[in-house]
């Protein structure tokens, strides 16, 4: 007994011992009293790159630090510059715009985040938000800040009818998924123009979807038109969005619709441009409802499914750059029409993904029910085109022999051991096409390429770039 009883007096001892430390180490450090600007911000101003009017920013943080070694206890208010509300900011967990006695540890440091929404009238320029967040505390007040940079645009959402549509270039243009429909669409009897130059973004898991007629850019025309994800900031650490696959659907066109495409960029979707899409194998192997596919100048890259995908459509692509694709960059699928003249088809994969072939042709499909059905491969004629890749095989065949499967590759550059399949005509095998610098999308012919002089009289007189083609060179970027 008398064991236990010391036991448990030493017991209360040490515990009383550690309270006196732990009571006296809070007197000794006790609350800052000075006025001396002691904070330190990870970031004095937190910067928000290009936002859209209504859409909201990523989240980003900074640190508030306490460089004392006594607790801090400050206010802290975010000023509302604009009058507009367009920043949020939240402190340690909590939400809001005004916070009081907030207390940071000696030598410690608390997190604050952002986000902004920008609406700011009715401009056509870029323009810059600021607001500041105060720190007050005894007689003493710092400020950090916050910027955004924001520009106005015109928003689509829904379906369009027995109308013709004209977007212009006078601002950019967003492409929102709402509740009632995944995009823009333009339904069986109506049109949509899209201008030279305009800039077209979306926002995540928007499409645009098309049953009637699409035409993008103007033959000849050099301004670009660019589809990408409206997510165009820098993160916090460094990181962009520049090259991030399947942040939206793309473009899908339906059975009978029509798409005429000139100079355009395709950035960041899940498919770049879906030829017929629908669950029934009787509506896609209907022959005579083929969407008509024309391709010039195009360039889709950062596709997390497919760059280009024609399930039995009548499809016609010049001088156009496909790279950057999670699954086969080009399918020509359950059969249909295809020329593909001076093109460069390249898949190395994209970031997370295997590179997978850079073209599958086939005569047959199975759709997502799994209906399966054939249908004849009328052609599939390539032209002074470059298929390579960082995989040993970038030509993938899957056919079926009780339907057609008609193709030819001439004078075209190609990475395949398929070469005693036949259908090639003066073609160069597994040869590096020395491309200047995949890594910076940089698909120029290098001084050593043998794709220079290489190609045939297609008639074809300028590159993807609008430069004049001295040789008939292979691929889309003459050197």
């Amino acid at each position: 007994m008398t064991i236990k009883k010391n036991f448990h007096l030493l017991t209360v001892l040490v515990l009383f011992v550690v309270l006196i430390s732990t009571v006296s180490s809070c007197r000794k450090e006790g609350l800052y009293t000075g006025n001396d600007a002691i904070l330190s911000f990870s970031a004095d101003t937190l910067m928000f790159d290009t936002v859209f009017t209504t859409v909201g920013t990523v989240t980003r943080n900074f640190r508030i630090e306490n460089t004392s070694n006594k607790t801090l206890v400050l206010d802290i208010n975010l000023q509302n510059l604009d009058g507009l509300g367009t920043f949020r900011i939240n402190i340690d967990g909590t939400s809001g715009t005004a916070f009081k006695n907030i207390e940071i540890p000696a030598n410690d440091y608390i997190y604050a985040f952002a986000e902004a929404t920008i609406d700011y009238g009715n401009t056509n320029n870029p323009f810059i938000i600021a607001d500041a967040i105060e720190y007050k505390y005894n007689n003493t007040i710092q400020n950090s800040y916050l910027q955004a940079w924001g520009q106005d645009a015109y928003f689509h959402s829904g379906v369009i009818y027995s109308q013709d549509v004209v977007w212009i270039n006078d601002k950019p243009h967003v492409i929102v998924r709402d509740t009632f429909f995944g995009g823009f669409g333009v339904d069986t009897f109506s049109s949509l123009t899209i201008e030279p130059g305009c800039q077209i973004y979306t926002t995540f898991g928007a499409g645009l979807y098309v049953e009637g007629e699409l035409n993008i850019g103007l033959a000849g025309n050099q301004e670009q038109v660019t589809f990408q994800s409206d997510r165009i900031e820098t993160l916090q650490n460094g990181v962009g969005f520049d090259d991030k696959a399947g942040l939206w659907t793309g473009i899908v066109l339906f059975s009978g619709s029509k798409a005429e495409i000139y100079n355009t960029s395709i950035n960041q979707a899940t498919v770049g441009i879906q030829g017929r899409l629908h669950t029934s194998i009787n509506v896609l192997i209907d022959n005579t409802s083929r969407p008509e596919i024309l391709l010039d100048k195009v360039e889709i890259k950062n596709s997390s499914q497919n760059a280009f995908i024609a399930i039995n459509c009548k499809s016609s692509v010049t001088n156009s750059l496909f790279y950057a694709s999670g699954s086969q960059t080009v399918a020509i699928a359950l059969g249909g029409e295809a020329t593909f003249d001076n093109c460069t088809i390249y898949n190395n994969g994209t970031s997370g993904s295997d590179a997978s072939e850079a073209i599958i042709l086939s005569n047959f499909a199975q759709t997502s029910i799994g209906e399966g059905g054939l249908n004849h491969l009328d052609k599939a004629d390539f032209t002074n085109t470059i298929i390579h890749g960082s995989a040993e095989e970038k030509l993938a065949f899957s056919t079926d022999n009780q339907v057609d499967f008609n193709y030819s590759f001439t004078n075209c550059l190609l990475k395949t051991q398929l070469e005693s399949e036949g259908g090639f005509t003066d073609c160069l095998f597994n040869q590096d096409p020395k491309f200047e610098d995949t890594s910076e999308d940089n698909f120029h012919l290098k001084d050593t390429s043998p794709c220079i002089n290489a190609g045939t009289d297609n008639g074809i007189l300028v590159d993807i770039y609008f430069t004049p083609r001295g040789n008939f060179d292979i691929g889309a970027v003459a050197y």
